[in-house]
């Protein structure tokens, strides 16, 4: 889906695809996917666009990012949690990597804390 108001903004401050890219620190591929609707911006790179265009997020086209998730449902806010770590997938010392940090990734889960360990936590 075509960004229509990024385009407005980069047509109202009469820069090319190439000086607003710059100014922003991206790729011009990258600007152009914002352009184009093929790539959104990530938190940092929004917050860089908003400043070099000197607009909020959604005046760019971005309301939708600029807005904070609703919180989980299933989560007491008032009780603490732990992020405990469940396992790592395995590979054998004999396999070769396919990638760098393909056997640092690690499977997490959210718990809540226990009473037991609430004085160890501390």
């Amino acid at each position: 889906m075509y960004n229509h108001q990024l385009r407005a903004a980069l047509q109202d401050k009469r820069w090319s695809i190439e000086v607003a890219s710059a100014r922003v620190g991206v790729s011009r591929v990258t600007f152009s996917r914002w352009l184009n609707g093929h790539q959104q911006p990530q938190p940092g790179q929004l917050a860089a666009l908003c400043e070099v265009f000197g607009c909020a997020a959604d005046a760019l086209g971005y309301d939708h990012l600029s807005k904070e998730p609703p919180p989980r449902p299933d989560l007491d806010l008032e009780r603490p949690y732990v992020l405990s770590v469940l396992g790592r997938p395995h590979r054998p010392a004999a396999a070769p990597r396919l990638h760098r940090g393909s056997c640092r990734r690690r499977i997490v889960a959210l718990r809540p804390l226990a009473p037991s360990e609430a004085g160890r936590r501390a």
